[in-house]
């Protein structure tokens, strides 16, 4: 038995997000990514068959159609942002991107960090740094780009305050460098987290990425380690910006959206200027 509404769009459901970009092309960035997001919800009708009662199954479907349309909606601004910073249209600049394979692969690393984030800074920073891959013939060149898109693939809202922080207490004395420990890292954080048990996991990334480092002892401080152990007691060392950090927050502050006017709704926390809003 089939229901005549099965198609039927859903109430409250998202709508189609505008699309510039169409045929063979859509099909690739589809392919890479909205299909993609789309895989771990399965089949609604295997979902009832595993034991789900309906509304739970409806439920599911709901998500999945809203997971579909940000994503899309997410790529879509996202190749938006890189066609504009090309000055192209946004169907030829997926076509310059999909006939290189060293672009595919920034495009196809970029949708992946595109697609599942609430972060638009970070959207649109992905699509220039796609207007920057498309601008290069020098594979080398390529290659950086893709080092950049990955990085920020991997970053968040959280991870770039924290690194914003580093980058203010970054300073070079005497051909010495000095920046801040993590006791203080932690303490400066840990009024926006509720706690400063949060620090570890936004360091670490920072860090992989090359991002920011550990300068001087190699000791790291963590004052959840266990309760007998003070705060302060671990290492001395003192967390600076790298280049590539520095370059980071720069070719951000490029891609970040106008200030929202005053009307807008202000409750909650502003992730670009770093602190709660009023």
């Amino acid at each position: 038995m089939t229901n005549d509404h099965e198609d039927a769009p859903q109430q409250g459901a998202l709508p189609a997000p505008r699309r510039t970009y169409d045929g063979p092309v859509y099909d690739v960035v589809a392919g890479i990514g909205v299909a993609a997001v789309t895989m771990p919800l399965g089949d609604a009708g295997g979902v009832v068959a595993a034991g789900l009662t309906p509304p739970v199954s409806r439920a599911l479907r709901r998500a999945h159609e809203r997971l579909a349309g940000r994503s899309e909606g997410n790529v879509q601004m996202m190749l938006d942002a890189g066609a504009a910073a090309a000055d192209l249209p946004t169907d030829e600049f997926v076509d310059h991107l999909v006939d290189d394979p060293r672009r595919l692969l920034c495009l196809a690393n970029a949708v992946e960090g595109a697609k599942a984030t609430a972060y638009e800074d970070k959207v649109r920073l992905l699509g220039r740094a796609l207007a920057a891959a498309a601008a290069e013939e020098e594979p080398t060149l390529i290659d950086e780009e893709q080092l950049f898109i990955e990085a920020v693939r991997r970053m968040e809202a959280p991870h770039v305050l924290l690194l914003k922080k580093i980058a203010q207490h970054t300073v070079a004395h005497q051909g010495e460098w000095d920046g801040a420990d993590e006791q203080k890292l932690a303490e400066e954080i840990g009024d926006y987290f509720g706690g400063r048990g949060i620090l570890q996991p936004l360091l670490r990334p920072l860090e992989f990425h090359g991002l920011a480092r550990l300068h001087g002892s190699p000791d790291a401080w963590d004052g959840n380690i266990a309760d007998d152990i003070p705060p302060g007691a671990g290492g001395t060392g003192k967390w600076v910006t790298t280049r590539f950090g520095v370059r980071f927050l720069q070719r951000l502050s490029e891609a970040e959206a106008p200030p929202r006017p005053r009307s807008a709704p202000t409750a909650g926390f502003d992730w670009e200027a770093g602190h709660p809003r009023p």
